[in-house]
């Protein structure tokens, strides 16, 4: 019965062309899959190729050296005659410039002489004589020391403070008795005029108690002072002389 079956059975053939475009079917699309999926290049690789700029182009060739030609100076060369006989004198020619002296521009000073000599003011030379008088040797300066300043006519006023620092022997006066017995102290002002030396050469009373003014006026008279210098020289001066008389 199987053996009648398969026998009986032929091929039909639409089913082989069915067959046939299945099999091409998928050999075609296994092709565009295989396009499909094709791997691509790297894009950053891509587009450093797409980029690079091209390399610069060369640059002008060098210029040829420029060729310098020596100027070789022209030597003029005389010729030299031989005379025919030798003169008994020879003239001797003299170059103008070395003898006429060349005559120096000056500039004049308003108000000078047009004939002034050298030793006049700058500038006033003689435009009539060309000729330049040799200069002068240089004049010697001796510096003069100043005269020292006249002395004073009178004594030099002074304060009793600078007076006093200059007081080298000091007698103290004695208290007049009748001034003790009659209790009277107090001070004694006098105007003195000490000499160059230093002594007290003259007595002014400017106020004090009677009794005190006689005492303190033979004290002072004792007195001796340094003597005061001004500009190097000793001078008479005036200050004031106070004296107090106290009570023990």
């Amino acid at each position: 019965m199987f053996e009648q079956s398969v026998t009986g059975s032929p091929r039909k053939p639409w089913s082989f062309a069915v067959s046939l475009l299945a099999q091409t079917a998928v050999l075609a699309l296994v092709l565009a899959g295989t396009l499909m999926y094709t791997p691509l290049l790297p894009a950053a690789r891509f587009a450093a190729v797409l980029l690079e700029p091209p390399p610069p182009p060369p640059g002008p060739p060098p210029a040829p050296p420029e060729r310098t030609v020596a100027v070789k100076p022209q030597v003029f060369t005389a010729e030299l005659v031989m005379p025919d006989r030798i003169p008994d004198k020879v003239a001797i020619v003299q170059d103008p410039t070395d003898a006429a002296p060349i005559a120096q521009p000056y500039v004049g000073v308003p108000g000078g002489d047009q004939n002034g000599s050298r030793d006049g003011v700058i500038g006033a030379f003689s435009t009539l004589n060309p000729t330049v008088a040799p200069p002068k040797p240089p004049e010697l300066k001796v510096e003069k020391k100043p005269a020292p300043p006249p002395a004073p006519s009178g004594p030099v006023e002074v304060s009793k403070g600078v007076q006093a620092a200059r007081l080298v022997h000091r007698v103290e006066p004695v208290y007049p008795p009748l001034a003790k017995q009659a209790h009277v102290s107090g001070a004694v002002r006098l105007r003195a005029v000490i000499a160059a030396d230093g002594t007290v050469e003259s007595l002014q009373v400017l106020s004090g108690h009677p009794l005190l003014i006689r005492a303190a006026a033979d004290a002072i008279q004792q007195w001796r002072y340094r003597p005061t210098m001004l500009s190097g020289r000793a001078v008479p001066v005036s200050t004031e002389i106070e004296v107090n008389f106290v009570l023990r």
